[in-house]
């Protein structure tokens, strides 16, 4: 036979040892044989047997996963959840369970025990899944074994058990917790009964958690510890790797040319988001501005679906922002930076900018993302000096007004008139600049101006710039050559006024 044969022969003859032997137990074969389930290590052979008491459990050959992701619910109910472990007593003694009575970090835990019906009827799917299983693992590379063979997998634990314990109709046998006495409740499984302990948690912020409960088991034949333990990583709905993205240096010299007269794209850049919990988002973005879309520089697209194999084969962010394996769905929205606005009005100034993008989702109850993407541009007229190549006020009395700053500008282009930008520059600086200085020579022959300014009196309230406020969001002095539709010089503004 060749070596592909034989290892066909001998997964197939795996797959009819374990079909029949998870189905004799299931169906209650008076020979007793043995348990399909592993020794789990936290409890005693002679009681209980576990499929697994640990969450997420870990498959041979597969990638590890130490937590799981369950989604935050901002309905002020501390985001109930649950977990179940599928058991059996291979016994024909009864089992008394009860608690420790350690601190544990779960909310609860409830005993299910399995319907007869139910018993024959998971019997007769795993051994039909796992006889087609079976063939699967021949076609595989290299014929390596199919992971449903391994009894420890919860691909068919989960899809099937939780359907069953998500019914209705099916209440939990008795409560594992402590009472109003301070005394554990208790609880006893019948001889070769099958079920799971549900272990239930709360959470009212995204964290990663180890939740844990602690139980005894014992009958006639012996005793031991069940320590059942899931690995829990509560996140938001949506995810993303930042809020503030920082764009590398742009210039004129370096654009995506457009056909035509069009405008230019200094950049385009993509912004992710994706979700570990949810299929779909449904993701729609905008520009906040208080201009229209015609007259402004930044241009948001419409977001694109990222495939699921590219997810799985190289996902548009690092590796470690998002779990192995996790991700559900995920989105690029593209943002083109351009070099003027689509009618030609406003250019993109020189100097640092910053621009606003949010973004919505089909489900209302998901909170918009507010992305600020910021960057400098480099050309004609460019800003130095000053405390970082801005105008920084300090704290000062609002009823007094600031004290004198000044910041100075360069050109490396000869004749050129400056003048505040009264548009652009936001109400509460227009009239802040009180000086700008005649053109002077440098010893590297660039033209420089002093530009003097201070804050008047009962002209802000409280720090600026505030992300929060459209008052105070753009808060820049903005400098332009005279002439009409001149590029301006963004200087950046920080302070803050109160009456303290």
């Amino acid at each position: 036979m060749k070596p592909i044969q034989w290892v066909v022969a001998l997964v197939v003859l795996v797959a009819m040892v374990f079909v029949i032997t998870f189905a004799m137990n299931f169906l209650g074969d008076s020979k007793q044989p043995p348990s399909p389930f592993p020794d789990d290590p936290g409890a005693s052979a002679n009681v209980l047997k576990f499929l697994t008491t640990s969450y997420p459990a870990q498959e041979k050959n597969m990638p590890i996963v130490k937590y799981v992701d369950m989604e935050i619910k901002n309905d002020g109910n501390r985001n109930p959840g649950y977990r179940d472990y599928l058991f059996v007593n291979p016994t024909d003694e009864e089992v008394k369970l009860g608690r420790t009575g350690k601190v544990c970090t779960c909310s609860g835990v409830e005993l299910y025990l399995a319907p007869e019906e139910w018993k024959t009827e998971a019997a007769l799917l795993l051994a039909s899944e796992a006889g087609g299983g079976a063939f699967q693992a021949a076609e595989g590379i290299g014929g390596s074994p199919h992971p449903l063979f391994g009894l420890g997998s919860l691909a068919l634990y989960d899809r099937k058990l939780r359907d069953v314990a998500d019914d209705e109709k099916l209440k939990p046998t008795a409560g594992l917790n402590v009472g109003a006495d301070h005394l554990p409740e208790t609880a006893t499984i019948a001889p070769r009964a099958v079920g799971w302990l549900r272990m239930k948690w709360k959470a009212d912020r995204a964290e990663d958690k180890l939740v844990n409960a602690e139980l005894t088991a014992s009958s006639p034949k012996g005793s031991g510890l069940i320590k059942l333990e899931a690995r829990v990583r509560f996140v938001e709905p949506v995810q993303y790797v930042t809020k503030d993205v920082v764009v590398d240096d742009l210039t004129l010299d370096r654009v995506e040319r457009q056909p035509g007269d069009k405008p230019q794209t200094l950049k385009t850049i993509n912004l992710v988001v994706w979700s570990t919990t949810r299929e779909s988002l449904g993701p729609k973005a905008e520009v906040v501005a208080k201009v229209t879309p015609e007259q402004n520089p930044v241009q948001v697209g419409e977001p694109e679906a990222v495939p699921q194999e590219v997810l799985d084969r190289s996902p548009p962010f690092k590796g470690g922002q998002a779990p192995p394996g996790q991700v559900q769905c995920a989105y690029q929205i593209p943002v083109r930076l351009l070099d003027r606005s689509p009618d030609g009005s406003r250019p993109m100034p020189f100097g640092s900018f910053r621009a606003r993008v949010r973004v919505t989702f089909d489900d209302e109850g998901i909170e918009p993302v507010v992305f600020v993407i910021g960057g400098r541009l480099r050309g004609d007229l460019r800003v130095g000096g000053g405390d970082e190549a801005r105008l920084s006020f300090g704290t000062f009395r609002a009823r007094d007004g600031s004290s004198e700053q000044t910041v100075t500008l360069y050109s490396d282009v000869p004749g050129l008139q400056l003048e505040v930008d009264t548009e652009r520059t936001p109400p509460f600086l227009r009239d802040a600049v009180t000086e700008i200085s005649e053109p002077k020579k440098t010893l590297t022959g660039e033209t420089a101006w002093t530009v003097r300014a201070q804050v008047g009196k009962k002209k802000a309230e409280g720090a600026f710039p505030r992300p929060d406020s459209e008052e105070y969001w753009d808060s820049a002095i903005y400098i332009k050559v005279k002439g009409d539709n001149s590029r301006s010089l963004r200087i950046p503004v920080d302070g803050s006024a109160n009456d303290r």
